[in-house]
């Protein structure tokens, strides 16, 4: 059986841990489009940046509270995370024997998803 997974599903588990994954590679094959690899890579950038805004937010309001407490941050570099995350999902869809069934087609699509993917107009974000 060959079970096609949307961004949505790797999102909502990064790494992916757990029972839902392990009983998805014993009963099937999993399969991934080459633009689903593309979009989580984007929304945990995405989801990097804004978790360390709010850490560092919430490090401040402490600092407010606590003035004389050490309350350190250290500086996370989000390109370097990036890159190591999308090694790790790479090898991990190697090392789990999951297959990459879908590539770019020879169109300009890519073109269409990098743009949607930097939120260019008309693919911004909701900002309301």
């Amino acid at each position: 059986m060959l079970i096609f997974l949307d961004s949505n599903i790797i999102c909502s588990n990064y790494h992916m841990k757990g029972s839902s994954f392990e009983v998805a590679q014993k009963v099937g094959i999993i399969v991934l489009g080459q633009i689903v690899v593309d979009e989580v890579c984007n929304k945990y950038k995405e989801n990097l940046v804004e978790q360390i805004s709010k850490t560092k937010n919430a490090i401040q309001d402490l600092r407010k509270i606590l003035p004389d407490s050490l309350l350190p941050m250290d500086e996370i570099d989000v390109a370097d995370e990036c890159n190591k995350y999308k090694e790790f999902l790479e090898m991990f869809i190697i090392e789990s024997g999951m297959t990459i069934a879908e590539d770019y087609p020879d169109i300009p699509h890519e073109k269409v998803v990098q743009r949607a993917l930097q939120r260019k107009k008309t693919f911004k974000a909701d900002e309301g």
